[in-house]
């Protein structure tokens, strides 16, 4: 049986990589977004706003308010019940079949 400070040292690890893969996460979802901004912001070369790949930036900032609820669910069991008890209630209100187990 593990000892309290193993625990902490390893709720500690968790945090810590989960922090870590959000950063990530971030960085590679905003950073092409900012450095064409930099880029339009200093002169050296005119943005066009409506170019494919200055959407594919936005889309891009876009998701990373998709991918922080996912890295959460794959590192925190606590997240995951959470999310099997409010798609049990939601069954439960709404009489709609919902595969739990599909979920984890």
């Amino acid at each position: 049986m593990p000892t309290a400070s193993a625990a902490a040292n390893a709720s500690r690890r968790n945090a810590v990589m989960t922090s870590l893969m959000v950063c990530c996460g971030f960085m590679v979802c905003f950073t092409p977004h900012e450095v064409l901004l930099a880029i339009n912001f200093t002169g050296s070369y005119n943005i066009d706003h409506t170019a494919w790949y200055y959407r594919l930036t936005g889309l891009l900032m876009l998701t990373n308010s998709f991918i922080n609820p996912i890295i959460y669910a794959a590192k925190y069991r606590q997240f995951q019940e959470g999310v099997r008890r409010l798609l049990l209630k939601f069954r439960l209100n709404h009489g709609h079949r919902v595969h739990i187990s599909a979920i984890t």
